[in-house]
């Protein structure tokens, strides 16, 4: 979804700019990773020196926003104003980071007024984000305007949030504030869909960072990594569920499970070309692996490799498998390959066999 996550804090709502990864310094790379864990004490050290005199960073402004707000976490808060007052940057994104963390911070110490000032467009349009694309601006807005109880206007507000960015690592506070703007109105059955939302996205990020932290302190690990592109692949963000995926077979090539999932990863992106090749891999590294032989199979029959589909179903089908639930539609593929081959009492035979275990689908397709 990001380029990284937290210089996303600012970032236009956009899917495709959300999944433009832009070019940053090293410095800036670490000051993010650490800011996605919550690491503020090591933030500060490591990014106070980027961002102050003749640093590295001098002049981004969203990397001072970072550190601002580190600062401000770990009780320094006069210091992570000065830092903004103090930041000179060199562009717009910059610039917006810096007025964003401002009203971010003067939102923690109550100052409610003076944020919305910064986040509306115009006095007394209160409702109208300044800068209407970026998602800091909306769940900021939204904050402040829920705070001054103006549900009614933070609840739009809200709900263009996590439309536009809904893995935000804001998400959850969003869809709290979405739940009470529910429970003002007294929609019942919305606030029951905001409180699933809030608790899904809550422990979705918890696992997100958990296993960051654990790759963070055990970078030749198996499990965390492989733990991370499942969460990436399950949120459907198939950019991050490949470098965590590449990650894992740079340290771990001979991994079958890896390869498998890499063949997933790439028939789910269209490539059937490359999803094959990884199956093959996973199946030369496990040859008793069926998953990665039955994914292999649906492949040629989709290309039309009739005598390759067939080859691999019966192999399939001659395991273990053929009893396995997982597999209850090798029977049914295997079945029509029969019966397009003219092999009719074969094909019915499967077929039965694909009923009894509990199949609904047709022999023939529609």
């Amino acid at each position: 979804m990001r380029a990284r996550l937290a210089r996303l804090l600012a970032a236009p709502l956009c899917a495709a700019a959300l999944c433009a990864a832009q070019v940053a310094p090293p410095g800036y790379a670490r000051l993010a990773e650490l800011a996605e864990l919550g690491l503020d004490a090591e933030l500060v050290a490591t990014g106070l020196p980027l961002v102050s005199g003749a640093g590295e960073l001098a002049h981004d402004g969203q990397a001072a926003a970072l550190v601002a707000r580190s600062l401000f976490a770990v009780g320094r808060e006069e210091e992570a104003f000065q830092l903004l007052d103090a930041a000179q940057p060199s562009d717009d994104a910059g610039k917006v980071s810096l007025t964003l963390m401002r009203a971010r911070l003067l939102l923690e110490r109550d100052r409610l007024k003076e944020a919305l000032a910064l986040l509306a467009l115009e006095p007394g349009a209160w409702g109208k984000p300044r800068f209407p694309g970026v998602a800091e601006n909306l769940v900021l807005l939204g904050r402040a305007l829920a705070r001054s109880e103006r549900h009614d206007l933070a609840e739009p507000v809200l709900e263009a949030f996590v439309r536009g960015a809904p893995l935000h690592p804001e998400g959850p506070a969003a869809w709290h504030m979405l739940l009470d703007c529910a429970l003002k109105r007294g929609d019942l059955a919305r606030a029951e869909v905001c409180r699933a939302e809030q608790g899904r996205l809550l422990l979705w990020h918890e696992l997100l960072k958990t296993r960051r932290l654990q790759v963070r302190r055990s970078p030749e690990a198996r499990e965390p990594r492989l733990g991370l592109f499942l969460l990436w692949l399950e949120a459907g963000e198939l950019d991050e569920a490949q470098r965590a995926l590449e990650g894992l077979l740079a340290r771990h090539p001979d991994d079958a499970e890896a390869w498998l999932h890499q063949g997933e990863l790439h028939r789910k992106r269209g490539r059937p070309q490359d999803a094959e090749r990884a199956y093959a891999r996973a199946l030369e590294l496990a040859p008793g692996d069926q998953r990665a032989r039955f994914s292999l199979a649906l492949l040629h029959a989709a290309a039309r490799r009739t005598a390759d589909a067939r080859r691999e179903l019966e192999a399939v089908l001659a395991s273990d498998a053929a009893d396995d639930p997982r597999f209850l539609g090798a029977h049914l593929e295997l079945a029509r390959l029969l019966s397009a081959a003219g092999e009719a009492e074969a094909a019915r035979a499967r077929y039965d066999l694909y009923v009894a275990r509990g199949g609904k689908e047709p022999l023939e397709l529609r």
